[in-house]
């Protein structure tokens, strides 16, 4: 743990003086603000003075305040850990003057510090997939299946840190690569380089990339170190294959690509659904109670990361309707900050005593407890639903540009389908991708509340036992 403290703290250049620093122990679901009389091996350096509260003091030319947040892999109790801290992930956030944490910053292990928590000698891969919540849970089988030969590390943007913490801590991954902002070049080029360059001090064994086509140029020219890549784009596209690089075709489905990857390796894999289990979503439901004082509820999520899969907020009006008025189910909204502003209009009409608004209120470990603790969701087809997938809840789920089928390779019969199936859907994975013949977006903006209505009373009047 030294150097990635070490190597971290000379980012913040503004001031003089000594860097503060807090830290955090995450241990099985419990953050442990301050380290009390214990001394991480970290502390073994003789620019340090540590405090009986864990606040730390390092002779730099710099002034901040860092958290740091350590998950350490498959140790869960609530304390603070005897032993080495081995495995899992280390976050680096600095604080503001107002003590709000900012975003995470990026946190990359180079291959000696890897080197140095591998005992097993398996070889190392990183995994780099699209920026999206789904598309990260989705990889969750491949992910799995891989760990019997490999030291698999996902890379995470730092907007899914939390996700990427609470998968280490219930076991569903052994670690994980956290990369500062978005993976997205667009959105943001040089968050994108700096990935790169960390991947490039990383020198994996083994690069697997879907979708990623900026990644996968660099990957190809040699500039990321690998000794070997697997690239796949769900569209086919990208460049030709070399001896280290190779270009797989896709399936037409997303966990039939991920798969694939396993194939290509020798790793025997199945398309099984990942699962948490009872005891974790157990505890997820018991972090969310304090939001809702609710016995039985319904959760609708309205809005996903991508407008264009979004159905109108007219449908999911009139869907809630129907569910509180003919269903009498109360319903516990869900969405980010940014999607405030559209509340209004959503809950514009509706019996208030009936409706929990949890927008931009909860936190992803909150959020998932809420939908874990929920009788069935209604949503489109982002990551709330693929949250719903993980923790067993039952999702009636709007598809437009989408179908199941080009995302999931199992039978879900916890998962109904409200579409209208026109001709030109589903786009989103062709070449004609929103490139809609007729009105824009015909395949949501039709979709009323009549298609929908038999399946959201049903779901009321289901039992509240479910298969996990």
């Amino acid at each position: 743990m030294s150097p990635l403290i070490r190597k971290r703290a000379p980012v913040a250049k503004a001031a003089r003086g000594p860097m503060a620093f807090t830290i955090a122990i995450k241990h099985r679901g419990r953050i442990t603000a301050g380290c009390g009389s214990w001394q991480p091996r970290c502390l073994a350096d003789k620019r340090k003075n540590a405090s009986s509260t864990g606040e730390l003091a390092f002779g730099l030319d710099a002034l901040a305040k860092l958290e740091v947040v350590y998950c350490p892999g498959g140790a869960i109790d609530g304390h603070t850990p005897e032993g080495p801290m081995d495995g899992g992930c280390v976050i680096l956030s600095p604080i503001d003057a107002d003590g709000r944490v900012k975003p995470v910053h990026l946190l990359m292990k180079n291959r000696r510090q890897i080197e140095s928590i591998r005992t097993d000698g398996r070889p190392l891969l990183v995994f780099v997939t699209f920026n999206a919540l789904g598309d990260l849970l989705m990889a969750l089988p491949l992910l799995t299946a891989l760990r019997s030969r490999f030291h698999v590390l996902p890379v995470i943007q730092s907007g899914l840190a939390d996700l990427g913490r609470l998968l280490v801590q219930y076991g569903l991954l052994e670690s994980c690569l956290i990369a500062e902002g978005s993976l997205s070049v667009r959105r943001n080029a040089l968050a994108h380089v700096k990935t790169c360059l960390a991947l490039s001090r990383l020198r994996p064994d083994i690069l697997v990339i879907y979708g990623k086509l900026n990644i996968a140029y660099s990957a190809r020219l040699g500039l990321l170190g690998a000794g070997r890549v697997l690239f796949c784009h769900p569209r086919g596209l990208g460049r030709r294959p070399t001896r280290t690089f190779e270009v797989l075709p896709p399936t037409g489905n997303l966990t039939r690509d991920y798969l694939r990857f396993a194939e290509q390796l020798g790793v025997p894999a199945t398309p099984t659904r990942t699962l948490l289990t009872d005891r974790a979503k157990g505890q997820l439901e018991q972090a969310a109670r304090p939001l809702l004082d609710l016995a039985s509820y319904a959760v609708v999520a309205p809005w996903t990361s991508d407008p264009r899969k979004d159905a109108p907020l007219q449908f999911f009006r009139e869907c809630i309707r129907v569910i509180v008025e003919q269903g009498r189910l109360p319903v516990a909204i869900t969405g980010l900050p940014q999607q405030r502003s559209a509340v209004p209009d959503l809950l514009r009409g509706l019996p208030a005593q009936w409706i929990r608004d949890l927008v931009g209120a909860t936190t992803l470990t909150q959020t998932l407890g809420t939908v874990a603790g929920a009788r069935f969701l209604l949503t489109n087809d982002g990551g709330t639903l693929h949250l719903a997938r993980l923790v067993g809840t039952p999702a009636i789920v709007a598809f437009g540009p989408s179908t199941p089928e080009i995302l999931f390779d199992d039978s879900s019969e916890d998962l109904v389908v409200l579409r209208l199936g026109l001709s030109c859907s589903p786009c989103a994975k062709t070449p004609l991708r929103y490139q809609c013949p007729g009105a824009y977006l015909q395949c949501l903006r039709e979709l009323d509340v009549a298609s929908a209505k038999d399946a959201l009373l049903a779901a009321c009047q289901a039992p509240v036992d479910r298969a996990r």
